[in-house]
């Protein structure tokens, strides 16, 4: 159920069902992002199954 104030996007289609992994790092440098978690303080702690990177 959308919230108020969302708008339904055309054919039920959500951006994520056009989106991959492959284009997402096509388009975003890795040294980019790692130099923004760290500038941010937020490069992940542990070691988990998805890393800070891939969560961006």
């Amino acid at each position: 159920m959308p919230r108020p104030g969302w708008r339904k996007q055309p054919e039920d289609s959500r951006l994520t069902d056009h989106l991959s992994i492959g284009v997402l790092t096509r388009t975003s440098q890795r040294e980019l992002i790692d130099w923004i978690l760290i500038s941010t303080g937020k490069v992940q702690q542990r070691i988990r199954l998805l890393p800070s990177r891939v969560m961006i």
